[in-house]
Parts: C-alpha cells; sequence; structure tokens
C-alpha cells in the first residue's frame, strides 16, 4: 500500500501480550477499502483486525481510575 498507517513491527496490547504486525491490508468481505492489520501473536497465529479499531483507544481501570490508553502501543521493529 501506499500511505502506510501502521508500521511493522512488535506492538504490545494494553493487556500486556506481544504481538508482531506483519502488514496492512484491504479486508475484502467488509466496506470497500476498509484497512486492516494483520499481525501474529507470540505462537505464531495470525489475525486481523480493522485500522480503525487497532487505533481505537481503550479504558482501563487502576485503582478506581479511570484511564484512556492505547489498545496497541509500539515498541520496536
Amino acid at each position: 500500500m501506499d500511505n502506510t498507517i501502521i508500521k511493522p513491527g512488535l506492538y504490545r496490547h494494553f493487556k500486556g501480550g506481544l504481538y508482531r504486525v506483519i502488514a496492512e491490508c484491504i479486508i475484502a468481505d467488509s466496506n470497500p477499502g476498509t484497512v486492516g492489520v494483520v499481525y501474529q501473536n507470540e505462537a505464531g497465529d495470525l489475525f486481523v483486525r480493522s485500522l480503525v479499531n487497532w487505533i481505537q483507544p481503550v479504558v482501563r481501570f487502576e485503582d478506581g481510575t479511570e484511564i484512556m490508553c492505547e489498545r496497541f502501543r509500539y515498541i520496536s521493529a
């Protein structure tokens, strides 16, 4: 793709898991042009998630306090 939004590399999910982004893709069975993220877990399983969902912030609760955080945080290439 010409305009890569998510760079390939290692990311940490807000719940702690590590995932490697392989590439961006177009999700064929969704709205035309929906961009997806192809990624792999530590066990080697492949997944696709919409880019919108990938970059959407999530709410966590720490010590009763609501905190907005990134769903996936870039770690390294």
